[in-house]
């Protein structure tokens, strides 16, 4: 306990020693914030209070018929009272608009005083218009006669609009209308977009959840046989192969007859190894292949096509260039006919093995993507469900709302209908006696609380980068060496009225700074309760 006082007693006898930065922070702290709230310019509010019955005019039209919903009525109220062209009104009967040069000048006037006019609902019918201005360039008693002014004007401007019978009465209404019709034609257009992109990505779903389960088992019902067509047709070209690696290309002769197993000729009039005898060997393999039922766009025709008609080629060129040579050649060897249909079968298998790899690895990417979609099915029937329920909400909306504004188009050509707006102004604009900004007061308080803290803050630190020990105690802990003992200060008179002074001047200097500030604050409070 006794460590703990004496380390507060340090503390503070540390803040007393630094007390000339500490009052000087104050000083300077409290001149520039009083100075800043000085500069601070008043800022008045002037206020009206005005009965309107909307009930007459939007209980056909507005949604649902509930003309009675504070909401919508100050909705229609503020977009019939703060739009931008009876704003540009407003600034040029207070003739803002002479400090205008330019449209963009303008424009910012119409933008900073739609930005302080407030519309408020004080209960049903009941509004409270107010407009505040804090403007530099005016004094005091302008901007409080601007102010009112402001107010003033919207309110001759309200009721102006509103005298015109009928017929802008209907016409108010079909803006309001058209305004509302327009945000609801953007959600709709919105929505459609969302339901499209929807059914675009999802169109397998939105045929049924059903027909994802078929397309899946079919997949899976055709992988299982081609699985099984693999095995064979790679087991076969196994076999072929092997057997063509046993089977000599050539054989020698001069005449060429194949002989097939009943010891007949097997139809070859060519050698197979020839030009002519290819053409003839791939004629036969076209015809078997129309026997199979395949057609002309069947890629194996097509390249069938292609290899007789580059063979044919070839072969004019050979009867025009070597006839001869050809003739020798042919007659000194001739190929193994056994060799080259082997070779054609093991070709026919490979084509055969190919398409069906392509078959079954299409089929196994589409059985992945199933699977993918059937878990997600739930998750994709509620947005499903989202999206149609936002469109229908929206598309209903926009129908009634496009229904109301017909009936409200026709009671116009009939030129039928009543006033839209029943106006009665309970308290007129009046020019305010105070500022409603800034609270001097408060801030003048704040700015020398501020101070103080901030001196208090500036003397401690630097108490603690120039330390100061208190007694021999602290002395012997901070130092850590043995202390003998103490010599105490003896002071002279002339040293004792040389302190008494330098406290007198601190007093004097903190003593000041509160007469500065209770003689500001006496000067708020008598503005305050002087009328303007």
């Amino acid at each position: 306990m006794t460590s703990v006082y004496d380390q507060i007693l340090g503390t503070l006898y540390g803040i007393w020693r630094r007390r000339w930065y500490g009052i000087a922070t104050m000083w300077a702290v409290c001149l520039l914030g009083w100075g800043i709230v000085a500069a601070i310019p008043d800022t008045y509010e002037a206020t009206a209070r005005i009965y309107v019955d909307t009930n007459e005019a939007l209980k056909d039209y507005v949604e649902g018929g509930q003309s009675n919903n504070v909401l919508k009525q100050v909705d229609v109220v503020k977009r019939t009272l703060i739009n931008h062209a009876n704003l540009e009104r407003v600034i040029r009967r207070t003739d803002l608009d002479l400090t205008a040069s330019n449209e963009s000048d303008t424009e910012k006037l119409i933008d900073q005083l739609a930005e302080n006019i407030s519309l408020k609902n004080q209960g049903e019918d009941l509004f409270t218009i107010s407009y505040k201005s804090g403007a530099r360039r005016l004094t005091t008693q302008e901007n409080a006669n601007l102010a009112k002014r402001v107010v003033q004007n919207l309110i001759n401007i309200f009721v102006e609009d509103n005298m015109g019978g009928k017929r802008d009465t209907l016409n108010g209404v079909i803006r309001f209308l058209d305004e509302r019709l327009n945000d609801l034609k953007g959600q709709l257009e919105q929505y459609e977009k969302a339901k499209a992109d929807f059914e675009r990505a999802n169109k397998g779903f939105l045929e049924g959840p059903d027909n994802y389960q078929t397309r899946l088992s079919t997949a899976r019902t055709e992988v299982a046989q081609l699985e099984q067509r693999l095995t064979e047709l790679r087991s076969s070209r196994s076999a072929l192969s092997a057997q063509l690696g046993s089977i000599p290309a050539t054989i020698p002769g001069s005449t060429f007859v194949f002989q097939q197993a009943g010891g007949t000729t097997g139809g070859y009039r060519e050698d197979p190894n020839s030009t002519a005898g290819r053409i003839e060997v791939m004629q036969r393999q076209l015809t078997e292949d129309f026997a199979k039922g395949l057609t002309e766009n069947h890629p194996d025709v097509v390249t069938i096509k292609s290899q007789i008609s580059q063979l044919q080629k070839q072969l004019e060129l050979e009867k025009r260039s070597a006839p001869k040579k050809a003739a020798a050649e042919n007659a000194a060897s001739q190929s193994n006919p056994v060799y080259v249909q082997t070779k054609m079968q093991l070709i026919q298998k490979d084509t055969d093995l190919h398409a069906t790899e392509a078959r079954y690895a299409q089929l196994k990417g589409e059985i992945s993507s199933l699977d993918g979609k059937t878990e997600t099915m739930p998750s994709t029937a509620a947005e499903k469900s989202k999206v149609d329920r936002d469109y229908e909400v929206t598309r209903h909306s926009y129908d009634e709302m496009l229904q109301k504004r017909e009936k409200a188009k026709q009671a116009l050509a009939a030129e039928t209908g009543a006033e839209p707006f029943h106006i009665r102004i309970i308290d007129a604009p009046e020019v305010p006696l105070k500022p409603v900004a800034p609270n001097r007061p408060l801030l003048l308080s704040g700015v020398i609380i501020a101070g103080l803290i901030l001196g208090i803050a500036a003397s401690f630190i630097l108490s603690q980068i120039h330390t100061t020990y208190l007694n021999v105690n602290k002395l012997r802990d901070g130092l850590n060496i043995p202390v003998l003992g103490s010599v105490s200060a003896i002071l002279t008179e002339q040293q004792r009225n040389q302190a008494r002074m330098w406290l007198s001047m601190f007093l004097l200097a903190f003593g000041s700074l509160v007469v500065i500030y209770g003689v500001l604050m006496a000067i708020e409070i008598t503005q305050r309760s002087t009328a303007i």
